[in-house]
């Protein structure tokens, strides 16, 4: 051992009454204590001794030395105790974990210390499962982010070992930082060091199949502990997972201590310390091993004793003695000790020990096992004082629980006490105590007997309980909440609606309270994992007793009530919160959501609890103000007093109501001719049009009454229980008695007026009287709103429905909003809703006038629109005008004057004009008005329009646009009037859309009483302008709303498509209301057949603006993806064309069939730029005029273009083979029939030019070209074959004369070389048309020939016979009777689309047919036309057959897939997941990801099926199937422990067994092994387990493992049955791998089992 020196000690102790001068020195003895390692080395005050000379004490002397002589040295051992000054890094202590955190673990260390151990100094390999979640979470995929948390890992009381990371200090405080790591707590043992039972840290590396593979951080050290030895590890409650820190026991140590077999460090083991101490390392001891000792002196506050069988001492603190004293030891040297390392320092190899029983048992839980024993932390009471130490005191707890006090708890720290404790404690003393808390390490309650402890509200955080009320001081202030101050290290939160239980004086709180500022608060939650305290100030929490308060489920009783508050709200439940995280769920009524909000106090009584679910079901119960009603009854009687009669209120019945109170939400109302009978009327409710709601809100006072308002329904649940509706639309079928009230009233065909409910993607829910609710799907639906995305209703909206279908026996209704029995037809502007609205809102404004008393008020509403009224200009704007009309003396209103309606008018500043009122907004107390001279002449010249004038036809002017009407000025009646802008009650927000100043035919409908004139429009929906130009009144604060789209060229703007106008262009409304087009080239960066298919009517798009020209007010947009990321054009992608500058020259480009006649193939390239085909370049052969219609407006071809003379817009095109290198686009077989001159001059198509293209039509030429004859020396018969080739040769002549004039193309070199100067032989391509062709189509077809030459027939036709005429009739009848015949045979595959709409028109339910009417498609690559086929083929199924429909599904699935985008394939999917069963479809997704290798979508699929059918063991299987598949096995494991932990017991034996499986089949046969083992070692009889487990190990080739499962299974009490299936399989398995003899012993045993049966 090597020498080791010790001061000489028997230095008295300076008191603490010393001078400055002494105390000055003891510091700086400390300092210099602090650099050495030495943690037991005594502090020397005499300066004089620190000079003498310490004598080392050799081996020698130490055998000879008696006790006397190691008395200095035991006293420097045992007089110094583990403090926080005292602690170095490096050092070892053994700990016990106090408290669990989020990120950190609180370490009880001995003598009352505390450490804290970091969540990253738990291990390397716990902080490699850290990173890779925190990437795992980064990347997306947050389903396989679950590792162990540090509160399953190292549980309270869990023992560790840690060593010191460092000593800081935090203000006046020290605070240790420990580390568990292996390799830093193994630090000082090398390889050569390790001996049998050394006890040391171990972190499980990998989990095997026998086993597991330990990191004890010894370089070139590995470690091995069976599976054997971390069963025992979990019989203790711990979990044996990779990253876990383990104390263990090293079994046998091999390969010179390379490897290591560690076990469970038992009671029994113990540690010998070798004799020889040569190497330091190899007598290290870690604590928490078990040591022999021998006493050598008892001395101080404890024992001196030496290791067995060394010399080398260690020392043992009295508060580590059973029952703290030393009385029972003497200084016999023979008695022998069995101790645990406390804590040792490495570097000088100084140990402490502990003989506490709880520490010498390695297997025990630190801590007391009688937890009630222990006081709570907080508690005051009485100790008295047993033993009086040098580092404090034990006292006894009137529980017989010991406590110790440590120096600094028995005084105040401002105090200046004497240092000797003997002199201010006596033994047997009490003094008055709190209890701090609990060390499990010393097994030592902890006490402070300081007053200002005793003083303290809280001195830890565990006691703050839930409940408890705190006085605090506020820390902060910020917009969540406020922060507050409740004792050292610990804060509390406050969110903002807990400050009151008023809302509205929230905020003025958070603005009153300051730093320091004293508050009186209840803790709601304190949450220990992260240490996070949780408070409320509401007076209503805070009046509540400590026992009415919910802080468990435990404790909740079924029935009672308990105060909460709402946590979460929406319409049909909310979760009302308690203490201590302790939730209920309740779901709502109708109309209680409008009464409730976030935050406030409610009182709930408990319906249903779970305490072990931790779920609760409570009914809040509102303060009522009016007698309950029961759910069954649809009335009750009103209470009244004695000067009234009895009321009965029924559903249906018309009241008079006065209204009390006016909110946000409606009107507060009481039931005239009773005092105490309430109600609530909805804002929602108050009238059938929406704009009027806000007026009435904000004009209605208190004490105004509202006649004949209709009781629409009773809730019982809440305060006012009586809802009312003022719609006039109900009230009329309430006084017709055409107003059901059960839903046996309704009758089919009946029309009833309701309220829109709710809306969904897949209709609309109708709300009528008594809570009846009826469902209108989307398909009965207005016209333009069955096919749209989006159905613009709104909650409350007044709708007229039809009644479809009454089901009694399920409560159903079916209603319709369709107007009419067509509901294909578009609706049209309503009179009839106009007139209504009129009237509402003329009795709206003569209420407001005659109770408000506000004058301006008052003239605003009595202003009409045509009045004239002079106005003074206050300001212009780029929009128009801000006027003040002076309605009367003393009174003016604002008013305000678009630019429309100021055009011409002089405009000055502070000027006055008259002006005509042209519309009134109530809301904002402003007006519109006219400056226009005509406008005003006719108001001031106007007169009552008679009843004669109806039928009358006009032209009117739109002047102003509002919601539901359009203000016009008629012409000829000189007179204002009323167009209707609604489209009936049931068209949601459809309006049609007006031009302010355009001109409009219109026929007056209704001249009402009041001379109000309505008009209708005589052609709707024949604008061509489509831009919205009206003031948006509901916005104005003074500024006018601009009313023109002011986005400029290269704007990205979104937009809904509005209408399609087939072959032309989409009409797009843009946000800001303006509108524009999108031409069909500019939809895509690919040009396709029919783009506009993939759009509907209230599509949300972006799109770019290309041009918005002002003046037009046409604004041209473009959808090219292009366009809209800023990307350039690729040589795959169509030309983006804007002018015919832009067209490239001899090139070929793709375009848009506008118009085909005699002239020729008009071929639109862009919106401006059109090109022309002409004839004699559309058709490789002769035909007339028939072929015109082969070409159809819209149709997709590619073309080539051959000129652009200069200084003209004229594209020359051509459509032949021979130029774009692509076969002719009209069929070969076209008949040629002669064409009368009518049929000449008439177009196929009729269609006509767009008047802003820059590219016309040409017109046919009218005037021979001039060709010079060709001389002949003889006239032959001409036939009329050739006079047709003359005639094409005519004609290009023609256009060869064109070419060659405009193009510069030299025509010469068409000119034979044989031919005279004055023949023109023109050669296009190297054909002659000069000489005589063939038509015949089948030559043509069949002619694979590439040269120009070959195209040449020099064969003239020769005459047939009338018999040849005779045959060749017969073989035309014989083709076409074959033709027929085909026809006829079902079994003939189709070949054309007419053949498919054949098949499925005779078996519209056949999914093959459709799907190969698809594949038919897609061959052809037309991708758009495949998807229409399925979507046809869904619409078109009968509902009845699922599994046809199914398949075209699975179909789409697979097409989006394979062709489709993401978000086709997204919206397809979204789609059959409505339609089908919703587990079906993911299946088949997961599939048709996995056959593409698209493994990363696949998983993220399971991932979602994992969440939402959690429960479902079939999903887990598939889940685990595909990531064993794809090698993913790590994951796979993670899966499996998911799926164990969420499924129900009863499936986990099914899906361990399935994993095994596939463990077999695509992992480790070892595993699979172990898993079938576990799971037959507890469930032995699961025949079927055996069964699989027998295939699984036949396939695997292992023949005596089989045997031997199959002898353990005939060894199973089994019935009969089974074992005769079992000896059977045994049979059959040994006649194919045994011999005989194996036959024969399997018979022999089957005998005996058989015999013993019957016996």
């Amino acid at each position: 051992m090597d020498e080791e020196y010790f001061p000489r000690g028997n230095v008295k102790r300076q008191s603490w009454t010393k001078d400055k001068l002494a105390e000055k020195r003891r510091k700086q003895a400390v300092e210099d204590e602090e650099k050495k390692d030495d943690l037991f080395q005594t502090l020397d005050k005499d300066p004089a001794s620190k000079r003498k000379s310490t004598l080392p004490r050799g081996s020698a002397v130490r055998q000879t030395t008696t006790l006397t002589t190691v008395e200095p040295q035991n006293n420097a051992l045992i007089n110094k105790r583990l403090m926080l000054k005292s602690c170095r890094k490096g050092s070892l202590i053994l700990g016990c974990v106090a408290e669990v955190c989020e990120l950190k673990l609180l370490i009880a260390l001995p003598h009352g210390i505390m450490g804290q151990v970091q969540i990253t100094d738990i291990s390397n390999i716990y902080n490699t499962l850290l990173q890779r979640s925190i990437r795992q979470s980064e990347d997306g995929d947050c389903e396989n982010l679950k590792i162990t948390a540090l509160r399953d890992l190292l549980p309270v009381g869990t023992r560790v070992c840690g060593v010191v990371k460092t000593v800081e200090f935090v203000g006046n405080l020290r605070r240790i930082s420990l580390s568990l790591e292996p390799a830093l707590v193994n630090s000082s043992i090398i390889s050569s060091g390790v001996k049998e039972h050394m006890i040391i840290s171990a972190v499980v590396q990998s989990v095997e199949d026998h086993g597991c593979l330990m990191d004890v951080g010894i370089p070139q050290v590995s470690a091995f502990m069976t599976k054997k030895q971390c069963q025992r590890y979990q019989s203790e409650g711990k979990l044996v997972i990779v990253g876990q820190v383990l104390q263990c026991a090293v079994k046998k140590v091999q390969n010179e201590g390379t490897m290591l077999n560690l076990q469970h460090p038992t009671k029994a083991t113990k540690f010998e310390m070798p004799e020889s101490a040569d190497d330091k390392s190899s007598g290290v001891l870690l604590p928490g091993a078990m040591v022999d000792t021998y006493l050598d002196k008892v001395a101080g506050d404890g024992l001196v004793v030496t290791l067995r069988p060394t010399t080398k001492l260690a020392s043992i603190h009295v508060s580590h003695i059973t029952n703290h004293s030393t009385d029972l030891f003497d200084d016999d040297h023979q008695v022998a000790i069995r101790a645990c390392v406390l804590y040792a320092f490495p570097k000088s190899g100084e140990t402490m020990l502990s003989v506490l029983p709880h520490l010498l048992n390695n297997s025990q839980k630190l801590g007391c096992t009688d937890i009630e024993s222990i006081p709570r932390v907080g508690k005051k009471s009485s100790g008295k004082i047993i033993r009086i130490l040098d580092s404090g005191l034990i006292v006894r707890l009137p529980q017989k629980r010991l406590a110790l006090v440590t120096r600094q708890h028995c005084f105040e720290r401002d105090g200046r006490k004497p240092f000797d404790l003997n002199e201010s404690f006596v033994i047997g003393a009490k003094h008055k105590c709190r209890v701090l808390g609990y060390n499990a390490v010393d097994d030592l309650v902890l006490v402070s007997f300081r007053e200002s402890v005793l003083d303290k509200q809280l001195v830890g955080r565990r006691e703050a309980t839930p409940g408890t009320i705190l006085e605090c001081n506020v820390y902060s202030v910020n917009s969540d909440g406020v922060v507050v101050h409740i004792f050292t290290k610990m804060n509390g939160f406050i969110h903002k609606y807990h400050l009151d239980d008023d809302e509205t004086l929230v905020q003025e709180k958070l603005s009153q309270l300051k730093h320091g500022d004293p508050i009186t608060c209840r803790v709601l939650e304190y949450v220990q994992s992260t240490g996070r305290c949780y408070l409320t100030c509401k007076p209503s929490l805070l009046r509540q007793e400590r026992q009415a308060l919910i802080t468990s489920y435990s404790h909740v009783v079924v029935g009672n009530s308990y105060h909460g508050y709402i946590s979460k709200l929406n319409d049909l439940y909310c979760i009302v919160r308690f203490y201590n995280d302790v939730q209920a769920y309740s779901r709502l009524v109708p109309f209680v959501r409008q009464r409730l909000t976030v935050g406030e106090v409610v009182k709930c009584r408990v319906e249903t609890c779970n305490p072990q679910l931790d779920k609760m079901t409570v009914y809040i119960e509102l303060p009522p103000k009016a007698p309950a009603i029961t759910p069954t009854s649809d009335k009750f009687e009103l209470p009244t007093d004695k000067k009234h009669s009895q009321i009965t209120v029924t559903v249906g019945q018309l009241v008079n109501v006065l209204i009390t109170s006016v909110s946000s939400a409606g009107l507060n109302i009481k039931i005239k001719g009773s005092k105490s009978a309430t109600g609530f009327l909805p804002k929602t409710l108050i009238s059938d049009f929406t704009d009027l709601n806000d007026i009435i809100l904000k004009y209605y006072t208190d004490g105004s009454v509202i006649h004949n308002a209709l009781v629409l329904k009773l809730d019982q649940f809440s305060r006012n229980p009586i809802i009312l509706t003022s719609k006039q639309s109900m009230i009329d079928a309430a006084k017709s008695s055409h107003l059901p009230t059960c839903l046996s009233d309704f009758e089919v065909g009946q029309s009833v007026p309701g309220i829109v409910h709710k809306v969904a993607s897949y209709g609309v829910f109708v709300e009528f009287v008594n809570n009846i609710v009826g469902m209108c799907p989307r398909k009965y639906l207005p016209a333009h709103y069955q096919h749209s995305l989006c159905v613009p209703y709104e909650y409350g909206q007044t709708v007229r429905a039809t009644v479809i279908d009454v089901d009694l026996s399920k409560q159903r209704l079916l209603v319709s909003l369709c107007e009419g029995k067509d509901r294909s037809r578009h609706s049209k502007p309503s009179i009839e809703q106009l007139s209504e609205y009129l009237t509402a809102l003329c009795r709206v404004e003569e209420h407001i006038i005659s109770v408000t008393q506000n004058e301006e008020s008052r003239s605003l509403f009595a202003l009409d629109t045509g009045t004239v009224v002079p106005g003074v200009l206050l300001a212009k704007q780029s929009t128009g005008v801000v006027l003040k009309l002076h309605v009367c003396e003393g009174v003016t209103i604002d008013a305000v004057a678009t630019t429309v309606h100021t055009a011409g008018v002089d405009l000055e500043i502070n000027k006055e004009y008259k002006t005509v009122i042209l519309k009134v907004d109530g809301l904002n107390k402003a007006a519109e008005v006219s400056l226009l001279p005509e406008l005003v002449n006719i108001a001031e010249t106007a007169t009552n329009t008679p009843d004669t004038a109806v039928g009358v036809k006009d032209n009117c002017t739109v002047e102003s646009i509002s919601t539901y009407y359009v203000v016009v000025s008629l012409t000829g009646l000189k007179t204002f009037a009323y167009l209707p802008a609604c489209h009936g009650w049931n068209n949601g927000s459809k309006r049609t859309e007006f031009t302010t100043r355009k001109s409009l035919p219109v026929s007056v409908q209704r001249v009402m009483d009041d001379g109000v004139v309505l008009v209708e429009t005589t052609d709707i929906g024949h604008e061509k302008n489509k831009l919205l130009a009206h003031f948006n009144t509901k916005n104005w604060s003074g500024n006018i709303s601009a009313v023109e789209s002011t986005n400029k060229e290269g704007d990205i703007v979104n937009g809904v498509v509005r209408k399609i106008v087939a072959c032309k262009y989409l009409v797009v409304e843009l946000d800001d209301n303006s509108i524009g087009l999108v031409h069909m080239t500019d939809v895509a960066d690919h040009f396709v057949d029919d783009p506009f298919s993939r759009f509907r009517t209230g599509r949300k798009l972006r799109a770019y603006v290309l041009c918005n020209n002002v003046k037009s007010k046409i604004m041209w947009l473009s959808l090219r993806q292009s366009r809209l990321c800023g990307e350039s054009l690729d040589s795959t992608q169509d030309y983006d064309i804007q002018t015919v500058d832009q067209v490239p020259k001899h090139t070929n480009v793709k375009g848009y069939v506008t118009d085909s006649s005699s002239n020729g193939v008009f071929v639109s390239l862009a919106r401006d730029v059109v090109g022309r085909v002409p004839v004699s370049f559309a058709v490789p052969y002769s035909v007339d005029h028939n072929w015109s219609p082969q070409f159809t407006q819209g149709q997709l071809v590619t073309v080539h273009v051959l000129s652009i003379p200069k200084g003209t817009n004229r594209i020359l095109l051509s459509l032949l083979p021979k130029h774009t290198g692509l076969p002719c686009p009209l069929p070969t077989n076209i008949p040629s029939t002669e064409a009368t001159p009518e049929s000449a001059q008439k177009s196929p198509t009729g269609t006509s030019l767009p008047e802003t293209t820059q590219a016309t039509r040409e017109e046919p030429c009218t005037e021979e070209p001039r060709v010079e004859p060709v001389t002949t020396k003889s006239k032959k018969p001409v036939s009329k074959l050739e006079k047709i080739s003359k005639k094409r040769k005519i004609e290009i002549t023609a256009m060869a004369d064109n070419v060659d004039e405009d193009s510069g193309i030299d025509t010469h070199k068409y000119q034979d070389e044989n031919s005279s100067p004055g023949e023109l032989i023109l050669k296009v391509g190297g054909f002659e048309w000069d000489k005589p062709f063939d038509l015949d189509p089948v030559k043509w077809k069949n002619d694979d020939s590439s040269s120009d030459e070959e195209d040449v027939v020099d064969q003239p036709p020769v005459k047939k016979t009338k018999l040849e005429k005779g045959e060749l009739k017969k073989e035309e009848e014989q083709e076409l009777y074959k033709t027929e015949l085909a026809l006829l045979d079902q079994d003939r595959d189709p070949e054309s689309v007419d053949d498919f709409n054949r098949l499925v028109l005779s078996n519209p339910n056949s999914s093959i047919i459709w799907l190969r009417y698809m594949a038919f498609h897609l061959q052809a690559a037309e991708i758009d036309k495949a998807r229409a086929i399925a979507l046809r083929a869904l619409e078109t199924m009968s509902f009845r057959e699922e599994k046809e429909k199914w398949n075209i599904w699975m179909a789409s699935l697979n097409l989006e897939n394979t062709y489709g985008t993401e978000e086709t394939l997204g919206e397809i999917f979204k789609d059959a997941l409505k339609h089908n069963e919703p587990i079906d479809v993911f299946h088949q997704m997961a599939n048709i990801y996995i056959n593409s290798d698209k493994v990363e979508h696949a998983e993220q699929l399971y991932n979602k099926m994992a969440r939402r059918f959690s429960l479902n063991k079939d999903v887990w299987i598939r889940y685990s199937t595909f990531l064993m598949k794809t090698k993913e096995f790590d994951k796979a494991q993670i899966v499996l422990q998911r799926a164990l932990k969420i499924l129900d017991k009863s499936n986990h034996i099914d899906v361990i067994v399935q994993f095994a499986v596939l463990e077999f089949r695509y992992g480790s046969s070892e595993r699979g092994r172990t898993m079938f083992d576990n799971v037959l070692s507890n469930y032995e009889k699961r025949t079927d387990v055996w069964s699989v487990y027998i295939d699984m190990m036949i396939k695997n080739n292992q023949t005596e493992a089989v045997r031997e499962m199959f002898e353990k299974i005939i060894a199973i009490n089994l019935s009969t049955r089974k074992m005769k299936f079992f000896f059977k399989r045994y049979l059959d398995f040994e006649k194919k791998y045994g011999n005989e003899r194996n036959v024969e012993d399997v018979k022999t045993k089957a005998m005996q089992f058989a015999e013993s049966k019957s016996s």
